[in-house]
């Protein structure tokens, strides 16, 4: 599962079986690298970029006053909702006051969600099938709901939730660094599930 060729959905799907055994799946680097290659990727993903590190501490420190900072890698409450005879998912109101105004945010059925907050009540990024495997998020923003914290801002190395719609489908990985390298982390269908620690605003490429 870690080293699928974007050869299209169903041959993604055909090997879902073995990736669903464990609902996340938390991974270093198989492939680890000595510390100067990986600082080159690092200084490549923009890991130390002042404005990046100062924007990553505003946020993080931001989400501890709205009480959006759970544990690492905390799993999310799903609630599933119709609308317009599609099925969404969305994060359930008891995780946080926030979501219940954000009815503009939803993960349609199918789509694998990135979120900009912790607990997965703002601005997301949607993306369904092989379109969402993508080897370096430069450039892509949160694009789906206005209005909401997060919404514009870029989408690498400012991740802090995902939500993998595919139930009973293939398990999804964020990766540290662009192209698939790095520590990842594998988050089954069906899952809502906040970014573990050294993932959250840290992600740069992804795919199943």
């Amino acid at each position: 599962m870690k080293r699928i060729a974007a050869t299209g959905v169903a041959a993604v799907l055909a090997l879902s079986v073995a990736a669903q055994a464990s609902a996340t799946t938390l991974e270093p680097d198989p492939n680890p690298v000595d510390a100067a290659t990986q600082h080159q990727r690092d200084v490549a993903d923009g890991k130390y970029d002042p404005e990046y590190l100062e924007h990553k501490a505003d946020k993080e420190a931001e989400e501890k006053l709205l009480g959006l900072s759970g544990a690492s890698g905390d799993e999310v409450a799903v609630k599933k909702v119709w609308k317009d005879g599609k099925l969404y998912f969305k994060a359930a109101e008891s995780t946080t006051v926030s979501t219940k105004t954000a009815s503009n945010n939803l993960c349609a059925y199918g789509q694998v969600c990135l979120y900009y907050n912790s607990g997965c009540p703002t601005a997301n990024f949607p993306r369904t099938g092989m379109s969402a495997q993508i080897p370096d998020y430069a450039g892509y923003k949160f694009n789906n709901g206005k209005g909401l914290a997060g919404y514009g801002q870029p989408v690498k190395n400012n991740a802090a939730c995902i939500m993998n719609s595919y139930e009973g489908q293939p398990s999804f990985g964020v990766f540290y660094n662009s192209n698939y390298k790095g520590d990842r982390g594998w988050f089954a269908g069906g899952e809502g599930r906040d970014l573990p620690d050294y993932l959250k605003n840290n992600n740069a490429s992804g795919r199943f």
